[in-house]
C-alpha cells in the first residue's frame, strides 16, 4: 500500500481548478448572452428608424404628387415620427421632356434618427428615392 502523505492536497488542487474552469465558462456564457441581447436591441431600433424614415418619405411623396412642392425652410424639413427625428435632407425636382410631354422627376432623401453619437446611442437610417407621376 502507498503512503497517504504523498497525495495530500491533490484533491484540493483539482477542486480549485474545476471551480476556476466552471467560473470562466459561466462568465463567457454571460458575456455572449449580453452581447446577443444588445445586438437584438440595436437591430430592432434600426428597423424602427427605417420605418420612421419610410413613413416620412411616404408623406413627402404624397404631398409632392398631390401638387405640392419641396419645402423651403429648415423648420419644415424636420419632424417627429414614432419617437424618431426625421429630416428631409434633399428634395430636388427636375422637369423632363419625353416625346413632347413634360413631367417632373422628384428626388428625395430622408433620414430618421434617435440618440446621439457621443453616448453611443445613435440609431439612424437614410432612404433616397426618385419619384415621378409622368408617363
Amino acid at each position: 500500500m502507498r503512503p497517504v502523505r504523498k497525495q495530500r492536497g491533490v484533491a484540493l488542487f483539482t477542486v480549485v481548478f474545476l471551480i476556476v474552469v466552471v467560473g470562466g465558462l459561466a462568465v463567457s456564457v454571460g458575456l455572449i448572452s449580453g452581447q446577443q441581447q444588445l445586438t437584438t436591441v440595436q437591430t430592432l431600433e434600426q428597423t424602427r428608424a427605417y420605418y420612421a424614415a419610410r413613413a416620412r418619405l411616404d408623406r413627402e411623396i404624397a404631398d409632392l404628387l398631390d401638387g405640392g412642392s419641396c419645402p423651403g425652410g429648415s423648420a419644415e424639413n424636420t419632424s417627429d415620427v414614432g419617437g424618431f427625428t426625421t429630416v428631409l435632407d434633399d428634395c430636388d425636382t427636375t422637369t423632363v421632356n419625353e416625346g413632347g410631354t413634360d413631367y417632373e422627376i422628384h428626388e428625395l432623401a430622408v433620414r430618421a434618427f434617435r440618440g446621439n453619437l457621443g453616448s453611443g446611442s445613435l440609431v439612424q437610417r437614410s432612404i433616397r428615392v426618385q419619384v415621378t407621376a409622368g408617363p
